[in-house]
């Protein structure tokens, strides 16, 4: 390689990270840590307001899963200044609570036409609840923790996503729970 082309590989990772940070879009980035899972869906840790105020706020929603212990109070009256929609969904931890997630994939289903931004402190909580909504609709494991893998990055989330991909559907009670084999002792 010559000296020229050594230069070329850095400036072209700048020019991909400051394009994954926007979220694939033109806008600007709302995040230092910010991914596109869908085309009008990104997950998000803290959130930036001069990038936020970019956005449309008639097309904009936000769904934060920090708890009120996280002084949301600031942000939710900073957004809804801008006349976007707020809604706040505490999720604690790497704690997968169904009736959050019913909530959540609710909000989900009736802004499906606006840009949503699922967004915690770190993004480790909004990807786990984007994980644990893929694998509820039947996404494979290892193509879930792909796509967030651009915002989660601890440990406990990635087993408590792993811990949801195995978990047994209910039984109704005729049927035989599964004979175990040799192997699995």
């Amino acid at each position: 390689m010559t000296e020229r082309s050594w230069l070329a590989l850095p400036l072209a990772g700048l020019l991909l990270c400051a394009l994954v940070s926007a979220g694939g879009s033109d806008l600007p980035a709302v995040s230092k840590y910010v991914i596109q899972v869908e085309p009008r869906v990104w997950l998000a840790g803290a959130l930036d307001m001069d990038g936020l105020r970019y956005w449309d706020p008639a097309s904009t929603v936000i769904i934060d899963l920090r708890t009120e212990d996280e002084g949301i109070a600031q942000e939710r009256g900073q957004i809804r200044a801008m006349g976007m929609d707020y809604y706040s969904v505490p999720v604690a931890g790497a704690t997968i609570v169904d009736a959050d997630l019913q909530r959540i994939g609710m909000l989900l289903r009736e802004r499906a036409a606006d840009s949503v931004i699922l967004h915690c402190a770190s993004g480790n909580r909004a990807g786990m609840v984007w994980g644990a909504l893929q694998l509820d609709d039947g996404q494979d494991l290892a193509a879930v923790l792909d796509a967030v893998s651009g915002v989660v990055t601890k440990d406990s989330i990635t087993q408590a996503l792993r811990k949801r991909a195995v978990v047994e559907p209910p039984r109704t009670g005729s049927e035989q729970p599964p004979t175990p084999s040799l192997n699995s002792r």
